[in-house]
């Protein structure tokens, strides 16, 4: 999925016939059975032709990588309408000041916005957003892993602005969970995406067994 177009298979079986009378020799053609050209041995070809997925799975990997997009999208929108309470959190979570934490908010709002825009634009195509997606999700369960061992006293971590707000751990630990869930579907995307773009493989005949 992440390739213009299906690669071109190389055909093993194809062999070169000598013109007769003349210095060119023809295009590489098929070798028929009643041919006189001399063949140099049998071809193996150990795989089928190139793999194309499904519309099934197409729609999988598109679905999950654009759920978490979405997401990603949201918030950071969410983020730069209100940095204040993601920046408290920032703050709390990993004592800094209050200044810098609202700045550090609003970079991540950024980036969450750049980030999910791509996946959305190059789903399919690069893995390069995907993969940053999922180091952002990593990143935001890390720090609401450490608000939440280190049992501070923000109330919120403002993922999502003042859109989605709550009181106490139990709103941290959903919004973990939530986190965890979004990277695990870009994870799939990653993985449907590489399987159904994986290349045909064609084994060349081993000449030194047929000689024995």
């Amino acid at each position: 999925m992440w390739r213009k177009g299906p690669p071109k298979a190389r055909n093993c079986c194809t062999q070169t016939r000598a013109s007769v009378g003349t210095k060119e020799s023809d295009p590489l053609t098929p070798l028929e059975p009643n041919s006189t050209a001399e063949s140099t041995g049998p071809c193996e070809c150990s795989a089928a032709p190139a793999h194309r997925p499904g519309y099934g799975r197409t729609a999988a990997a598109l679905l999950a990588a654009g759920v978490p997009a979405f997401v990603l999208v949201l918030a950071g929108l969410a983020k730069l309408r209100d940095p204040f309470l993601a920046g408290i959190f920032i703050h709390y979570t990993l004592n800094l000041s209050l200044p810098t934490a609202l700045l550090m908010a609003r970079v991540l709002a950024g980036a969450e916005l750049v980030v999910g825009t791509a996946v959305l634009v190059a789903a399919g195509r690069s893995a390069v957003p995907a993969l940053a997606g999922v180091g952002l999700y990593a990143l935001f369960v890390g720090l609401l892993l450490r608000l939440l061992m280190t049992q501070r006293s923000a109330a919120t971590c403002g993922c999502f602005g003042d859109l989605w707000t709550g009181p106490g751990q139990r709103h941290l630990r959903l919004q973990c969970t939530l986190d965890v869930i979004m990277a695990t579907l870009l994870v799939i995307h990653l993985l449907l995406a590489r399987r159904g773009s994986a290349p045909a493989q064609c084994a060349e005949p081993d000449e030194h067994a047929e000689q024995r």
